[in-house]
């Protein structure tokens, strides 16, 4: 403990003649999101202990030393005759989905693109769960009224074994105890590029040797039989997701505790910036982020003159490609404010997927028209901010889970102007998954080809569809141990006719080869594509833009409302 304590000593020291208030910044309730005039997050160490909040740093910087120190990181060695990768330390405040602050947080992380392939790092590779798979979680729950837990664990990178020899720089503030010395890296600290990997590599070797055995549909969805059934882990880096009967899950949590430096953070209450809140008594779960949408707001400048402007669409039908006058280019926000919107789109809300998609085909040369729509778009997001996903309420008695899904595509209209680019006419393909009338899956994506026909655009659109389809299907099998026909829903008859009917295949040979994996998948009854009018298709609001009404009534219908 003697680094730490020298750390301790160095900052103490530095600090001691400094002039103006040195209050910690810590006063009154943690629980409350800090006011926006907050002081930016520090850069340097020396930035840190010289602010209204270092003594929140310093606690935190002690922390990650002791961590450093516990796991046995490094140790301090002559420096070599190669490049020593250079370190920084890195400060965080920390807030919950809901906007409450949590903690101050330190990180030593070294600066890994000066790391050269073959000597500092080889096999950079380790997966990532899809958030369909957390959705489809949450959604099984919901279904079967499981115990959802938390844990968090703390210093992760740290635990993975480097099999590289690898050199940082003595970091910021330690330079006086290691004149002329550097560290060599026994385990992984945040920033090499194989960090992720040995990381993942250890953690699954742990949760393997407890009898977790992972999915084929997602290597970071875990299996176990349990006691009383059936226990889901769910991990996304250092964050794990317990689901099961609340002994089996009680045991998971105090296995993991005993492997690892973690924290039982008790019912899930969020997941990765997402919002879950659980009414047990009715069934139900909900996935919001209204704190996301409240940050984005602020980020951008939408104060209380901005938010009385209501938008009750993503985007006008009146104009969908937004006209063709390019007045003069617009840079600055477009794309920070589009790959906000982005990350809010694939996490909890499908309805503004196409608005989403639409924009970000102009991320390289947006323009004035542009803008605007895209904060038309946020203004919508702020309108509708505590929208989200509910899962439960309408189960039946037998705890059942019902998934089926919606195809849909439209028809060349997607010419939206996009600078210096001739207008292909596209055609965008959508799709939406529903377990028990909630969406788990989604995706509105422009087709890579052009469409002869209306009928030939639906026939690939549902093509896509069947991908996630047959995905999903795989998924809920592994999950349940039954493997049922799964139904997806379409509005062209003519695409469907070809499917029932494989001899009609000379009306679309000219189709890539690829699509028509979905003739062998109807035979084999691993899918079924079934009728439905357009007004009732509900991914017809992934594929373009609608009138308000129509647009409402089939968000309604899809299952994104308030929360």
């Amino acid at each position: 403990m003697f680094l730490a304590f020298y750390l301790l000593d160095h900052v103490v020291n530095f600090t001691s003649g400094a002039s103006g208030n040195t209050s910690t910044g810590t006063t009154g309730d943690s629980s409350t999101a800090p006011d926006l005039g907050l002081p930016p997050e520090p850069l340097t160490l020396d930035e840190a202990i010289s602010s209204s909040e270092r003594e929140g740093w310093l606690d935190a910087t002690v922390s990650e030393v002791c961590s450093l120190l516990e796991k046995g990181t490094f140790e301090v060695v002559d420096k070599p005759d190669r490049p020593v990768v250079s370190t920084k330390w890195v400060f965080k405040r920390k807030f919950d989905a809901f906007g409450n602050f949590t903690k101050y947080k330190t990180r030593l992380v070294a600066k890994g693109f000066l790391q050269k392939f073959g000597i500092d790092y080889s096999d950079v590779f380790s997966p990532v769960t899809k958030l369909s798979t957390l959705r489809v979680l949450l959604s099984h729950v919901a279904a079967f009224d499981l115990e959802l837990r938390h844990v968090d664990i703390r210093t992760a990178f740290l635990n993975g074994k480097l099999d590289e020899e690898v050199y940082i720089a003595v970091p910021e503030g330690l330079h006086d105890l290691y004149p002329g010395k550097c560290f060599k890296l026994k385990k992984a600290i945040y920033g090499l590029k194989q960090a992720p990997r040995v990381w993942w590599l250890n953690l699954s070797t742990t949760l393997g040797k407890h009898g977790f055995v992972p999915t084929f549909s997602d290597q970071c969805l875990f299996v176990k039989k349990g006691k009383h059934g059936l226990v889901y882990c769910l991990v996304y880096v250092d964050d794990i997701l317990f689901a099961g009967h609340a002994e089996d899950v009680q045991n998971a949590v105090d296995m993991i505790l005993s492997e690892y430096d973690a924290t039982d953070e008790g019912e899930a209450r969020s997941f990765l910036g997402m919002a879950i809140t659980r009414n047990r008594s009715k069934r139900t779960l909900k996935l919001s982020q209204s704190s996301y949408v409240a940050d984005i707001a602020k980020k951008f400048g939408f104060d209380s003159e901005n938010r009385n402007r209501k938008s009750t669409i993503p985007m006008t039908s009146d104009n969908p490609d937004l006209g063709f006058s390019l007045d003069h280019k617009e840079a600055g926000d477009f794309a920070s404010l589009v790959g906000s919107l982005l990350y809010l789109a694939n996490c909890t809300r499908p309805d503004i997927s196409f608005a989403v998609g639409t924009l970000a085909r102009n991320l390289r040369n947006p323009f004035t028209v542009h803008l605007k729509a895209a904060k038309h778009l946020l203004r919508y997001c702020i309108s509708t901010i505590d929208y989200g996903l509910c899962f439960g309420g309408n189960i039946n008695s037998a705890n059942s889970v019902e998934v089926f899904g919606f195809s849909d595509s439209d028809y060349g209209s997607a010419k939206m102007p996009v600078a210096d680019e001739v207008i292909t006419r596209r055609s965008v393909s959508g799709f939406v998954f529903l377990s028990n009338g909630t969406p788990v899956a989604w995706q509105s994506k422009r087709q890579p080809t052009v469409s002869r026909s209306s009928d030939d655009a639906e026939y690939i659109a549902m093509a896509n569809a069947a991908s996630t389809g047959l995905w999903l299907r795989k998924l809920y099998g592994e999950m349940s141990g039954s493997f049922k026909t799964l139904t997806i829903f379409g509005d062209n008859t003519a695409t469907l006719k070809h499917i029932e009917d494989p001899g009609s295949i000379n009306r679309s040979k000219h189709i890539d080869i690829v699509y028509q994996f979905v003739l062998d998948r109807a035979i084999r009854n691993d899918l079924k594509f079934v009728y439905v009018p357009s007004t009732e298709n509900t991914a017809d609001l992934l594929t373009k833009a609608l009138t308000t009404s129509l647009f409402t009534y089939l968000r309604n219908k899809l299952g994104v409302k308030s929360v």
